[in-house]
């Protein structure tokens, strides 16, 4: 798969790129920017930035060794729930208007926040889908995170991670 950007990748192929480097490298338990990139179609350094936004929000572990190693943590490989709606399936329309409702109140929102105005009767979206979403998306310069790179990494966050 390429794409332009990293924030044009579905959820399913963002998820997938991620659990694909991690089997490929499960003897050592960790992978690169690099593996990520691959999978998905994009430049190593969107990827490492994507990496390292996740790795802020407690989806990855990171590492620094001579170039920066990653691992997934546990909410990242488990099994979605029953009954979740599928975040691929959520419009661009419907989430930009979710982000939007949610930082009326304060000018900026939470994950949870925005995944609560997602769910629906059909199911409740996945968060850790939904955090993947809004990384790529901040990382493709399309939704502000709030969140600046520094040499020490990203600092600052507008959006926590919801209670998984």
């Amino acid at each position: 798969m390429t794409v332009q950007d990293i924030g044009q990748a579905s959820v399913h192929a963002l998820r997938a790129s991620l659990l694909v480097a991690a089997a490929r490298t499960a003897r050592a338990g960790l992978f690169s920017a690099g593996h990520v990139a691959a999978a998905l179609g994009v430049p190593d350094r969107e990827a490492g930035r994507w990496l390292d936004l996740l790795a802020v929000l407690g989806l990855l572990a990171r590492y620094p060794t001579a170039v920066r190693a990653y691992a997934c943590q546990p909410q990242l490989v488990a099994a979605p729930a029953a009954n979740i709606r599928p975040l691929d399936e959520v419009s661009p329309s419907e989430l930009w208007a979710a982000v939007a409702t949610a930082q009326l109140p304060t000018g900026a929102a939470t994950a949870e926040t925005i995944a609560a105005l997602l769910d629906s009767s059909s199911g409740r979206v996945d968060r850790v889908d939904l955090l993947l979403r809004l990384a790529a998306l901040s990382t493709g310069g399309r939704v502000p995170t709030g969140l600046r790179l520094t040499d020490s990494g990203w600092t600052a966050g507008a959006w926590p991670p919801p209670t998984l």
